[in-house]
């Protein structure tokens, strides 16, 4: 039953975020947003399983999907999405040395090619955090599971679209994650 429920929660975790998709587009740092959450997140119930921290987002918030987000490239991307993203923060007069830091602390736990799309400020079991909504892809170069009918096979990585999804949730004082989600 377990495997079930965790089969279910990944499907609808990808049918949540393939819904949500606008038109594709190249990317660009004016299509990223800084949110701010009204409603606090009572319980780790409301945004500890996987896909609840995505439900978070505010239905008028258009998840940003890019055509061009690939693996190729993507230290740039990332800085560039970063930077908008804490400029945002700092012209809406929000935690942005914060955000940055905790771009810091993802950029260095997550081994993975790493596209931020949003980041939302909310209040979390009574802590103020910043989540962070991301596109990812295994780097280039790793070795990437593949099943096959001997098995699972391993084969190198070469250039993929950043078609994964996954947030963080980091406490705003003392950069404690308290919630992350993603797709396999």
């Amino acid at each position: 039953m377990k495997s079930f429920g965790l089969i279910f929660i990944v499907f609808s975790l990808g049918v949540l975020f393939a819904s949500a998709q606008p038109e594709s587009s190249h990317f660009t740092p004016a299509a990223l947003r800084v949110v701010t959450l009204t409603q606090p997140v009572r319980s780790a119930a409301d945004a500890s399983a996987i896909g609840d921290l995505w439900s978070l987002i505010p239905k008028d918030v258009v998840i940003p999907h890019f055509d061009d987000s690939t693996t190729d490239g993507w230290i740039e991307r990332f800085d560039i999405a970063r930077h908008a993203l804490v400029a945002s923060a700092k012209e809406l007069k929000l935690e942005a040395e914060a955000l940055d830091r905790i771009f810091d602390i993802i950029s260095k736990k997550d081994r993975h090619a790493l596209l931020p799309l949003i980041a939302l400020r909310a209040e979390f079991n009574g802590k103020q955090v910043w989540i962070i909504y991301l596109n990812w892809e295994m780097r280039p170069g790793l070795n990437k599971p593949v099943m096959t009918k001997d098995g699972p096979q391993f084969i190198p990585t070469s250039i993929f679209e950043l078609s994964h999804v996954r947030a963080y949730a980091f406490t705003i004082d003392s950069f404690d994650e308290v919630a992350f989600n993603t797709c396999l």
